[in-house]
């Protein structure tokens, strides 16, 4: 699993495996994208695999974002793993604007 921030986009892009053997190092890096000010998008295109430990992640993460008043959206591929996971465990990632409403992704 890595996680870079594209300079060009501002987004963070998350590649790889999204599972409990990289949960340490996914949490890290999901809280590191809440240092710089601003709107933080994660891209999960590259994302291979998701368990629901990285799916946890990601809900804690939009929850942080909830609570900081931040803005916060994942990007991802209808059919990718980690909205196929969302949808089999009937849960649904989130846009979090200004830490108030949300809407589906």
């Amino acid at each position: 699993m890595t996680m870079e921030k594209d300079v060009a986009t501002g987004r963070w892009k998350l590649s790889g495996a999204l599972c409990i053997e990289y949960a340490n190092s996914l949490r890290e890096s999901l809280l590191g994208c809440f240092a710089d000010p601003g709107v933080v998008i994660v891209d999960l295109g590259e994302v291979s695999e998701c368990d629901t430990t990285g799916l946890q992640l990601l809900i804690a993460a939009q929850r942080t974002a909830a609570a900081q008043g931040r803005d916060f959206s994942i990007e991802q591929p209808a059919d990718g793993p980690v909205n196929k996971l969302a949808q089999i465990l009937g849960l649904a990632l989130e846009t979090v604007a200004g830490g108030k409403g949300a809407s589906p992704c």
